[in-house]
């Protein structure tokens, strides 16, 4: 019995040597952090609708991974072309992260640049800048059976949805699709074209880039998609910030899904800070059949 007690001792012994020898304590500094805001702000040409921005700041690798850091006391000034034109005010409902505008929709000025100014105490200054593009005309969404083949070699339903572009610019679009009813329910797109780039969120991005100046139709197709439902689509004129930014994001998601795939760097506009202004002009469309 007593050499049995010394044989488990002396492993016991051993098996701690070991981990002295294997386990090493390194003292370092944690990254140089500095607290900045992270705006959210989707603003849109629509007439007597109030627009909203969600804003926080950012974390440090200290912070929890679902921890809410709203700012609740910033200012928010709306720039015309350097002039002020109106404000964001914290909204008292929650979400507390959520400001908004009056029902009067300040962003109304093709071609005009607008300016958010924010500031809030303890951190920098943080501004952004976006033109108002000007609305371009869905002319045509048609539902078309059986319209083309997924991934798998399946025929799917889809539409087709034209619409005229600028000869003269560079144009970047984001197209999505609704069904029409008591409730707005997103239908999911996707697409065989080479000019349409599909994300993760069910909407279709579109850029003109070497394919630009007449009237283009773009198919897009739906695993949902059937002869019954009524369905709307909604056009929006982006910048290319905003198109590159949805992009990443895109990008960002789809790396944090693959545990192989390299890091991925989220694209912002926000100066002095993170996140992304867009502003676009907005055009809807009822699909016939």
């Amino acid at each position: 019995m007593t050499r049995t007690l010394l044989l488990l001792g002396l492993l016991l012994l051993g098996m701690t040597g070991c981990e002295d020898a294997f386990t090493t304590v390194i003292d370092a500094d944690p990254p140089p952090f500095t607290r900045k805001m992270v705006v959210h702000a989707w603003c849109d040409d629509t007439p007597d609708a109030a627009q909203s921005l969600i804003l926080e700041t950012n974390r440090n690798i200290f912070d929890a991974f679902d921890q809410n850091r709203p700012i609740t006391d910033a200012t928010i000034e709306i720039l015309e072309d350097g002039v002020v034109v109106g404000s964001f005010q914290h909204d008292l409902a929650p979400p507390d992260n959520e400001y908004a505008t009056g029902t009067a929709n300040v962003f109304n000025k093709v071609g005009a640049e607008y300016t958010l100014r924010i500031q809030a105490p303890g951190m920098p200054d943080a501004e952004a800048r976006q033109y108002l593009p000007a609305p371009v005309e869905i002319s045509d969404a048609l539902f078309v059976p059986e319209l083309t083949v997924d991934e798998d070699g399946y025929r799917v339903n889809g539409f087709k949805v034209t619409f005229a572009d600028s000869p003269k610019t560079n144009d970047y679009y984001l197209l999505e699709c609704f069904e029409k009813g008591q409730g707005q329910y997103r239908v999911y797109l996707d697409s065989n074209d080479p000019y349409v780039q599909t994300v993760n969120d069910g909407f279709v991005l579109i850029q003109d880039e070497g394919n630009d100046g007449f009237d283009q139709t773009f198919e897009v197709y739906a695993y949902s998609a059937n002869e019954f439902t009524d369905y709307e689509f909604i056009l929006r004129h982006i910048s290319k910030d905003v198109f590159q930014y949805l992009l990443s994001i895109d990008r960002y998601v789809n790396n944090d899904i693959d545990f192989f795939s390299e890091p991925s760097f989220v694209n912002s506009n926000i100066q002095n800070g993170l996140g992304i202004f867009s502003l676009s002009s907005k055009t809807v469309k009822d699909v016939r059949k």
